[in-house]
């Protein structure tokens, strides 16, 4: 990366292209000063990237990114935490960029991470789409599937989805939550599952216990809309309601 420092003022059109296409575009994420220079150079971005001018996708498997010193990793997460919401394109691709950011950065990125769910959020195609790519992906990031499906917040896509995952990791909650199909029981089952879906460290264990609660749900016949985002998203705020 070059030791040319950024100048001062905001750039033109045309002068974000050219460091674009020189690969020097990342050391000018930080000319801005202020918050408000910093929230106009992402709307410039997105509006270049929208237009066709610039790829800020592709942009991030560009050689500038190899390598990256430790203090552009925030940067660049908050630059994609505001530029993402607003972009165009197609969610493998989106999804691949979330990836590519977090092995460049060297660990989780957060802020881009948020700016997919409201991404996810805004079409339910794009929802539509994750879903399916995961149908077909045992792999498949559980975090951004999980905003496919709160997204779209349709209870048979959600359980025909989890019915057809892999048993191995609906382990022996199965059995404890038939057990629990009375209303009464079913709820104090539920509550406690959603409180370990939101509060086990492990994985697999929290992958679980939303198998169980989807299977009880199904067993009971019970309409699950309120249970849906508190399963697979929970907040103090979720458990709180269906305390």
């Amino acid at each position: 990366m070059t030791s040319e420092q950024p100048r001062p003022g905001p750039m033109t059109d045309d002068e974000v292209v050219g460091h674009y296409r020189a690969g020097t575009l990342l050391q000018q994420l930080h000319r801005p000063a202020t918050t408000a220079m910093q929230e106009e150079l992402h709307a410039q971005l997105v509006a270049l990237h929208n237009t066709g001018r610039i790829d800020l996708l592709a942009w991030s498997e560009a050689p500038e990114f190899q390598g990256i010193d430790r203090r552009y990793s925030f940067t660049i997460q908050q630059v994609y935490r505001n530029i993402i919401p607003p972009l165009k394109a197609a969610p493998p691709v989106m999804v691949k960029v979330i990836r590519r950011i977090e092995e460049q950065i060297g660990g989780a990125a957060i802020l881009p991470r948020d700016a997919l769910r409201i991404w996810i959020g805004q079409f339910q195609e794009r929802a539509n789409e994750i879903v399916g790519t995961a149908r077909s992906d045992p792999a498949f990031d559980r975090e951004i599937l999980a905003h496919a499906l709160i997204a779209l917040g349709d209870e048979t896509v959600a359980m025909s989805f989890i019915v057809a995952a892999d048993a191995r990791r609906q382990g022996p909650w199965r059995h404890w939550a038939r057990s629990s199909h009375e209303t009464e029981a079913a709820d104090g089952t539920l509550r406690t599952l959603v409180e370990i879906v939101g509060g086990d460290p492990d994985e697999d264990v929290r992958f679980s216990a939303i198998f169980a609660a989807f299977d009880l749900l199904a067993y009971r016949k019970t309409p699950a809309p309120r249970w849906i985002s508190a399963l697979l998203g929970p907040t103090e705020t979720d458990v709180a309601s269906i305390a």
